[in-house]
């Protein structure tokens, strides 16, 4: 091989080595970019929970029996869906709007007996929310506070030893709703969270007395039934589509 060949191939082999130790540097010395995680989109999911209630119940006092006020306590599982939008503001705030129905069994204590032997029983057997989200995101994790409006359905039922005593709270009642939570999300598109969420101001139920038929023969037999105090644990999982 002469002199000259000789050159050309060693400058050709160094030029092929300080390249690719170029390349190797480069891709060490160049800052990793960290890619904002994105929460935007509409997703739908599950719930599953335990809640509890407390109501109350006032029977006005007669000539024979000593009413007045007795709380029922009603807890249980909860069960629903949820379906919701979020906005993502640069670079971590995120905010949505979110609705969710849940089947409910929350029961007080059955068969429970007040005043003189009047039967309480029933207690809430269905809850809904329509709420606003405000969130704060690190990555795959967000936490976030939430309020708006309550829905609830109950079954209550007071029946009266005395066919002219019995009272109900059969019906949907509307409130207001407070909660935080905190989600992860596992991919892209899959996320868990927990949250809690406490609902009130559902204001009372009154009138007279009676039956099923009608209303009591004493028109000074009246009740007044208050659903208030509701809080709820609950976890979730959520499948954002875009």
């Amino acid at each position: 091989m002469g002199l000259r060949a000789f050159l050309a191939s060693v400058t050709v082999g160094l030029c092929a080595v300080s390249s690719a130790y170029a390349a190797d540097f480069s891709l060490k010395d160049t800052p990793f970019a960290v890619v904002p995680w994105n929460w935007g989109g509409f997703y739908a999911g599950w719930t599953a929970g335990y809640g509890a209630v407390d109501s109350t119940n006032f029977v006005s006092y007669n000539d024979n029996n000593p009413h007045g006020t007795a709380t029922n306590n009603a807890d249980g599982v909860m069960l629903g869906g949820t379906i919701g939008y979020n906005w993502m503001y640069t670079p971590n705030w995120v905010l949505g709007v979110e609705a969710d129905m849940s089947w409910s069994q929350l029961e007080g204590t059955q068969h429970q007996y007040i005043y003189d032997g009047h039967d309480w029983s029933g207690g809430l057997d269905g809850f809904g929310t329509i709420r606003g989200r405000l969130g704060y995101a690190m990555g795959p994790n967000l936490v976030y506070a939430t309020a708006g409006i309550a829905f609830l359905h109950s079954n209550e039922v007071v029946v009266g030893n005395n066919a002219n005593e019995t009272n109900f709270a059969y019906g949907w009642y509307t409130g207001y709703v407070v909660g935080l939570g905190v989600e992860h999300a596992f991919t892209e598109r899959l996320s868990g969270k927990i949250e809690y969420l406490y609902a009130s101001g559902f204001g009372d139920t009154t009138g007279h007395t009676g039956t099923v038929n009608g209303y009591s023969n004493d028109p000074a037999q009246y009740y007044r039934h208050t659903l208030s105090n509701l809080d709820i644990i609950r976890v979730g999982v959520n499948y954002k589509f875009y």
